[in-house]
């Protein structure tokens, strides 16, 4: 009796510590994951690939400013807005797959300033990037109290015009993004143009606010085509000044009276405070092209980019509501336009644009201020 007592205390024993083995070796002993088996989750990136540079401009648009020439959007033209980009689609593989994702994704390689996005899903889309720009991201997930986190993954934006979306707003893009002669170029998120915002939905206003960070609204229309005023809401800084444009007549840049004008255009530019900046008029295309090329030439982007960034309009409602061919509008009314201010200067449009602005009111400081506000060294 006494020997089979022993002997079943033995077996007894020897269930006991295969069960404890057996715990330990599965890595659960009441529900949980062990820290020795953290070496064996991973969040690895699927799409876009590592380093893998991606179009934000759709399909059209790409059509126009790939070898560009002047005209290039005649035929593509319809008289409907087609400037909505395309977005980025981020993936990943979790093993094991977690419950939660936390995203991080930032323009510097140690996540400074970063943005974070929380999902469920090992996916995440995303849209209004910059253009031209490499981006850094990390996918990580807690379990147990214990954060998981992938590799440093990284995806490039190619260098397309960016195209904004307000929603109720049409022939809207951020002027940033271009490159100088000067080794620099605009920023990205300081000075967007448009046609009119005075239909701009809910929808729209929460872009403008929350997405785009609009602070000034500068109206080139005349005081009683702003009748309605700030179309963005009491936070905004309203400013309303009857815009020249193109050469002749009492509206153009070469008549004497409209110098002032011009002068108080290119000060709202001057002030910090007032970014970014929101300029338009009624279509988008001609005030708003024009204070545009001023612009653009004073910080020394190319020709071909500046008649770029005007023959977009034509992929837009505001922009072709006349029913004029863009190559038409550039042939007799903008590149005459260009050609005039360049005989202010050496022959280059960045000289002459100086120069006639100082002959516009501007003092040399002030012009240096706005170049200095608006340009950052391209990478």
């Amino acid at each position: 009796m006494k020997v089979l007592k022993k002997f079943f205390a033995v077996v007894m024993a020897a269930i006991s510590v295969f069960f404890v083995v057996a715990c330990f070796e599965s890595g659960n002993t009441s529900g949980t994951e062990s820290i020795g088996n953290m070496d064996k989750m991973t969040i690895t990136a699927t799409s876009p690939s590592n380093g893998k540079t991606v179009c934000l401009a759709n399909k059209t648009v790409k059509e126009v400013y790939v070898d560009y020439v002047v005209g290039k959007s005649d035929e593509l033209s319809d008289g409907t807005d087609k400037f909505k980009g395309d977005p980025v689609v981020l993936k990943w593989a979790a093993k094991p797959a977690y419950e939660n994702y936390v995203v991080n994704i930032s323009l510097s390689a140690d996540l400074k300033d970063g943005k974070e996005y929380e999902t469920t899903e090992p996916s995440l889309v995303l849209t209004d990037l910059f253009v031209g720009e490499t981006y850094y991201w990390q996918v990580s997930s807690e379990v147990d109290g214990k954060t998981v986190k992938s590799d440093l993954f990284t995806f490039k934006t190619d260098a397309s015009p960016r195209t904004i979306c307000l929603d109720g707003v049409s022939n809207t893009r951020d002027i940033g993004g271009y490159k100088s002669i000067n080794g620099k170029k605009l920023k990205q998120g300081m000075i967007y143009r448009g046609g009119s915002p005075d239909d701009i939905t809910e929808s729209g206003l929460a872009a403008a606010s929350g997405i785009y960070s609009i602070k000034t609204q500068l109206d080139l229309r005349t005081a009683s085509e702003a009748e309605k005023g700030c179309s963005f809401g009491e936070s905004v800084n309203y400013i309303n000044i009857s815009g020249a444009y193109y050469i002749g007549g009492k509206t153009g840049l070469d008549f004497e009276s409209n110098k002032s004008v011009i002068a108080d255009e290119l000060r709202v530019f001057t002030e910090e405070k007032n970014y970014p900046v929101y300029f338009h008029c009624a279509l988008g295309r001609d005030r708003t092209g024009t204070l545009a090329m001023l612009i653009e030439g004073l910080c020394g982007v190319s020709e071909s980019d500046i008649l770029l960034d005007y023959e977009l309009s034509s992929l837009s409602v505001t922009g072709t509501k006349d029913k004029n061919k863009i190559s038409y509008m550039i042939n007799n009314l903008f590149k005459p336009t260009i050609e005039y201010i360049k005989g202010f200067g050496d022959g280059s449009l960045q000289s002459g644009c100086e120069n006639f602005l100082i002959t516009c009111g501007l003092t040399k400081t002030e012009i240096n201020k706005i170049i200095e506000i608006i340009l950052v060294w391209h990478q």
